[in-house]
């Protein structure tokens, strides 16, 4: 009998699976790992080592080499970066003035505006319940985009963990009403 590469525990067991009224029986006598959560324990942050790794970067020299040499594949390949740069790019904004300049989110004021935000709301998540992890982020209620006279205001912020951040436009738009009662609350 060995022992688990994980929790060190014996390894010999043999599992009896029923599956659409048949029986399948599976003896791991052999295996390394008492357990697939072991194994996955074990295998999680472990970097790419022996013949995976050479496997991998061997596989990607072939693609690479394959796009370079096959005349039909390198046009493929070009044609698709083609359509996904320009106008046609679905994140494309035909009103160029409308821009964020990112220099924008890295100046003074809104450095400030961040600090005002979190020193106001305590560092900690507006919607604070057991869900709540990840790192501290400022949000804007009303979008940055679209609101460019709000983009200083103390109550146009919260302070969100990055469970509760939202991710999508439509997440956001529905929360407006939600961040603005607890704004509200808070100066109160």
């Amino acid at each position: 009998m060995r022992n688990c590469l994980q929790c060190n525990k014996g390894t010999h067991r043999r599992i009896v699976k029923k599956y659409k009224d048949k029986v399948y029986n599976y003896d791991y006598a052999d295996s390394k790992f008492c357990s697939l959560k072991c194994y996955h324990l074990y295998a999680r942050g472990k970097p790419l080592t022996g013949y995976n790794l050479k496997r991998s970067r061997v596989c990607i020299k072939k693609a690479v080499e394959a796009r370079k040499n096959n005349p039909e594949i390198r046009a493929r390949w070009i044609q698709k970066m083609k359509e996904r740069v320009g106008p046609k790019n679905a994140r494309w904004i035909t009103d160029r003035s409308k821009l964020i300049n990112q220099d924008e989110r890295n100046s003074y004021l809104y450095l400030e505006w961040s600090k005002s935000v979190r020193i106001r709301d305590k560092y900690k998540c507006r919607i604070d319940n057991s869900d709540c992890c990840g790192r501290i982020e400022v949000h804007h209620i009303l979008s940055w985009r679209d609101y460019p006279e709000l983009h200083y205001q103390l109550n146009n912020g919260i302070t969100l963990c990055h469970f509760h951040h939202p991710r999508v436009k439509e997440e956001e738009k529905r929360l407006i009403p939600t961040f603005k009662e607890l704004v509200s609350v808070s100066n109160d």
